[in-house]
């Protein structure tokens, strides 16, 4: 069963995650294209602003997936009702608490910023992507953590992406349309509702046994607090890098580190995708077997961070042409900087590499213990950043992030294995310093021979090449140096075929 549904999750995510994708980046364009790059910088410094406002969650969602792990494994329904019945009162309270936030930020933020857009218009797409949050916490929130706790991510990701893809092509519509950019975050607001109707109905047929007034077992989400300030740290990555280069630099700049994290988000959400579809797997697995959790830790970890290094290395070939495709015709500020890639591929190697080290701390209940190291963590973020946005402008908040995340990368890695699985961090260093071998090779090489893209035929025929070639060459070369891993799948793989057969 852990198997299937690891599977669909793989399967409907990559497939909705490259719909994404191929929408998100479509969309960007047009924005730009037909309102400009000021337009498409206070989109997305809106989008970040209530990725600070959603702290209010205070960690509910991932401390209710954590605790939910053992009775869904056991398959004590009493104690998931009282769980989260507790769950969604805490979301009820942060649902007025966000909707007062909204209210306030409408009102305040066209004040502090400097922009030629109108300021009326600034505060309704304030309000309207507040609203949609308001109505995800108070309506839905809730039931997702139960799908996620049951390993039936591919549920919420089908639902996601069709209401992704409704929202797109209604932009899109609009967009060319040259209609009011109000009238545009409208529509997120409206698919939100579609959202909302689908989860009632569904949960309603599917789940007649779950009673969300059940007593409440407060006792059970103690760590959430934990979660928020973890949460805090991830957000700064996030969220503050935009933030700062909207009040010190421009929207103008915002839109080009929106235009490189886009791909880089949207990299990672698709990853990421390979991840959570099978991340309640090794939860269910921590609390069934130690032993066999352990084994399957180090071998999807190896895998993993090899993965991760394949992907990164092709997508840092590939980015400069394809910015220079996506970007022609757009004059008012220059989206070509050849040290953007390496800084971004940095980045997102050094938050990838820790995600499933991160992962057991979260799973063994060791959230609390690791407070004050992710609090140093976005002490080191802020402060580099703020000392350096003015001088280096985007250089620098994207520096501020390396030197917070080489901290704290290093430090989740050591706690994971010495402090819950105690060990030596050794094998997982030999495995990110083959990769990081690896990607030194291919960043001299790009360095040599130049690319010729000059439309997306060729940026695709060539990308496809080249994932041909490099994504074996990782695989081969890391499966060589850690026989163990490779071992251990290929039996999974097999026993499952034998199985079938």
């Amino acid at each position: 069963m852990k198997l299937k549904r690891s599977l669909y999750n793989i399967a409907f995510g990559l497939l909705s995650q490259l719909i994404i994708l191929s929408l998100g980046l479509i969309i960007p364009r047009l924005f730009l294209l037909a309102y400009g790059s000021e337009v498409n910088g206070l989109f997305s410094s809106v989008g970040q602003i209530f990725g600070y406002v959603a702290l209010l969650e205070a960690g509910i969602g991932a401390a209710t997936i954590q605790v939910l792990y053992k009775p869904v494994v056991a398959g004590d329904k009493s104690s998931i009702n009282h769980i989260l019945s507790a769950t969604k009162k805490y979301y009820k309270k942060v649902s007025f608490y966000y909707f007062a936030c909204i209210v306030v930020i409408s009102l305040l933020y066209p004040m502090l910023i400097h922009s030629n857009i109108n300021k009326l218009y600034i505060g309704f797409i304030v309000f309207l992507q507040g609203l949609s949050g308001v109505i995800n916490f108070y309506f839905q929130a809730t039931l997702k953590q139960l799908l996620l706790a049951e390993g039936k991510n591919y549920i919420e990701t089908n639902v996601s992406m069709m209401t992704h893809i409704i929202t797109s092509f209604a932009r899109v519509f609009l967009i060319l349309s040259s209609a009011n950019i109000v009238l545009i975050q409208l529509v997120y607001l409206l698919t939100t509702i579609l959202e909302m109707l689908f989860y009632y109905f569904y949960f309603k047929k599917k789940y007649p046994w779950l009673h969300l007034h059940a007593k409440p077992d407060f006792s059970s989400l103690q760590q959430k607090n934990a979660f928020l300030i973890h949460q805090i740290s991830g957000l700064i990555f996030s969220s503050t890098d935009m933030l700062l280069l909207s009040f010190f630099c421009s929207f103008k700049v915002v839109s080009v580190y929106a235009i490189y994290n886009l791909i880089f988000v949207s990299l990672n959400t698709l990853v990421g995708t390979l991840h959570n579809g099978v991340s309640f797997a090794l939860g269910h697995t921590y609390h069934e077997n130690k032993q066999e959790y352990l084994k399957l830790h180090d071998a999807y970890d190896h895998y993993y961070i090899t993965f991760i290094f394949s992907i990164i290395s092709l997508t840092y070939i590939l980015i400069e042409p394809f910015m220079k495709i996506y970007t022609n015709g757009i004059n008012d500020i220059d989206y070509i900087d050849s040290y953007l890639p390496f800084l971004f591929c940095t980045i997102q190697l050094l938050t990838c590499t820790r995600i499933i080290s991160n992962n057991l701390i979260r799973i063994a209940g060791h959230m609390k213990k690791t407070i004050p190291n992710t609090i140093i963590e976005s002490c080191i973020n802020l402060s580099i950043s703020l000392l350096l946005v003015q001088d280096m402008g985007l250089y620098g908040v994207l520096i501020g992030t390396i030197c917070a995340l080489l901290y704290r990368t290093t430090d989740i890695i050591f706690y994971a294995n010495q402090k819950i699985i105690n060990r030596s961090p050794i094998k997982i260093y030999k495995t990110i310093g083959v990769n990081c071998g690896l990607f030194s090779v291919v960043v001299f090489l790009n360095a040599r021979f130049v690319l010729q893209i000059g439309t997306y035929f060729d940026f695709i025929k060539i990308g496809l090449l080249l994932s041909a070639i490099i994504i074996p060459i990782y695989f081969i070369i890391n499966s060589i140096l850690s026989m163990e891993s490779f071992r251990y799948v290929y039996k999974k793989i097999q026993g499952k075929l034998i199985l079938r057969s």
